[in-house]
């Protein structure tokens, strides 16, 4: 709260750097409220009544315009469309439960649009990531979690403040390009300072056994030495050297070409470095894998429309009942089957838009976004479900913002 009342600025933003600040706490947001004996955490209270207030700020507040009036419009478009589709949904539970976590996301990704028209976005970075590496830390040092992410079968990887391993991961990957960028400019100590941070990222992320985060991971670092191949890189050349390092170590892992005991030594830190992780139909992607089989059957049964906002657990429930995934973990798949062509077809403008509108924009923190919009890629196709991605909506609201020149 010291920080809350040092930072000067309007009510509107205020309440919004308290959801920034809390978000982190619960990414699972509303699980409690459909899971049975789940309890409901003081955070998660917290944080949604931030976001009613905010909304209805949002409303009353006439200087705040429409930043992109090209896109926002397709964003409503898809909730009235994903709220009809109730209608043909089954699954009405699961179609109400949805359609809440759209409408939070389309808040959210409001509050990152009108958050970059703040120039705040470098200051949520850095909360966020700065609460989650301290709690993370404690995790991997001491061993103490928060309540909200002692799931069972996460016992033993690093969450931190998170719903799961991949929730956490994916949040640090998405915030890592706007410290990659302080660290190219910065100096001396704060130099140090951003250096440290981008090697606990590296550490954390690796420690979840996150694949899909693992290789957002690498993108993010390839954009940025690509990007900057003719000034001096020094530092950002040396991570991604590592990065490579470590994925040319899993493929020769994957294919017994490393002794016996470097692989046991390198499991020891963790999982992703074994090859059988990856191949096995027992292990979570070839149970994502059998899921993704499973979804483009559905599909085909409706393809134009889908099944229906929110309708993709219980289409795909009795086909993966005895696998260990119960979810998609790929977005992609998953508006297919919910929402059809139609609906997929919404999202991927939105996308497409905001990628177009960075390419061919000229300032600085371009690239910031275009990591972060490649990055999605791979972890859209890891986490289990994209509308409890908190940091993704708001960052995706910030990508939108239009610039002028070189500003």
């Amino acid at each position: 709260m010291m920080i809350f009342n040092h930072y000067k600025g309007n009510f509107l933003v205020k309440l919004w750097f308290i959801v920034a600040i809390l978000f982190p706490f619960d990414a699972s947001l509303l699980l409690p409220f459909s899971v049975l004996g789940t309890a409901i955490s003081v955070n998660r209270i917290l944080l949604i009544l931030a976001l009613v207030v905010t909304s209805f700020k949002i409303i009353q507040n006439q200087k705040i315009k429409v930043v992109n009036l090209g896109t926002e419009p397709v964003f409503m478009i898809l909730i009235v469309f994903s709220f009809l589709s109730i209608s043909w949904n089954n699954d009405k539970a699961g179609a109400i439960q949805a359609f809440t976590f759209l409408i939070i996301s389309y808040i959210l990704f409001y509050l990152g649009i009108y958050i970059k028209t703040k120039n705040l976005e470098y200051r949520l970075a850095y909360t966020i990531l700065l609460i989650s590496l301290m709690f993370a830390s404690l995790d991997a040092i001491l061993g103490f979690r928060l309540q909200i992410s002692t799931q069972s079968e996460f016992k033993n990887e690093i969450i931190s403040l998170f719903f799961n391993p991949a929730f956490f991961g994916a949040t640090m990957v998405l915030l890592l390009p706007f410290i990659i960028q302080r660290t190219l400019t910065s100096k001396k100590i704060k130099l140090v300072f951003n250096v440290f941070i981008n090697i606990l990222v590296i550490y954390f992320v690796f420690r979840t056994g996150s694949k899909g985060i693992v290789v957002s991971l690498t993108l993010v670092y390839l954009i940025f030495i690509f990007h900057f191949t003719k000034k001096r890189t020094y530092f950002i050349k040396v991570i991604i050297s590592c990065v490579i390092i470590t994925v040319l170590t899993i493929f020769l892992l994957e294919k017994d070409y490393l002794p016996r005991e470097i692989e046991l030594k390198l499991y020891e830190i963790s999982d992703i470095f074994s090859g059988e992780v990856w191949e096995s139909a027992d292990s979570s992607f070839g149970s994502r894998n059998m899921v993704w089989k499973v979804g483009i059957e559905k599909f085909q049964e409706n393809p134009l429309l889908g099944h229906g906002f929110g309708s993709s657990y219980s289409v795909i429930y009795e086909e993966v009942l005895n696998s260990k995934v119960l979810a998609f973990h790929n977005w992609w798949i998953q508006i297919l089957v919910e929402t059809g062509i139609l609906g997929s077809l919404l999202f991927v403008f939105l996308y497409s838009k905001s990628i177009v509108t960075n390419l061919i924009a000229n300032h600085e923190n371009r690239i910031i976004y275009l990591s972060i919009l490649v990055s999605f890629i791979p972890i859209s196709l890891t986490v289990g479900n994209v509308l409890q991605l908190w940091t993704w909506w708001m960052l995706f609201g910030i990508t939108f913002v239009k610039f002028k020149g070189g500003s």
